[in-house]
């Protein structure tokens, strides 16, 4: 099938999760392809105190990761709140170190 495929540039910006620590960042860079029923974020390169290299794709039909190779760099206070994330088992989070995380599948 074909695939369409967008650049996306981020400036300055934030996310509020659940935990409600801000995670933000100072710019960011990526490749998003859609082709048929997956989304995907190719070469993610997004830096600040929130941070994250690599790549990811979601279904479409079911909202859930389908293949990751993401390195997130997080402030050292958010790792407990990653940390319930991973023993969730709603996303495939690993600690690396202290605030680095990686999401595989």
């Amino acid at each position: 099938s074909s695939s369409q495929r967008v650049s996306l540039t981020l400036g300055r910006g934030e996310l509020i999760p659940v935990t409600r620590q801000s995670l933000a960042w100072n710019t960011g860079t990526a490749t998003v392809v859609r082709t048929g029923a997956v989304i995907a974020f190719e070469d993610v390169d997004v830096r600040g105190d929130f941070s994250a290299r690599g790549a990811l794709a979601l279904s479409l039909d079911t909202g859930k990761i389908t293949t990751a190779n993401l390195t997130i760099t997080v402030p050292e206070n958010l790792d407990r709140g990653l940390q319930m994330v991973s023993a969730s088992g709603l996303v495939p989070l690993r600690k690396v170190a202290d605030g680095e995380w990686r999401i595989e599948r």
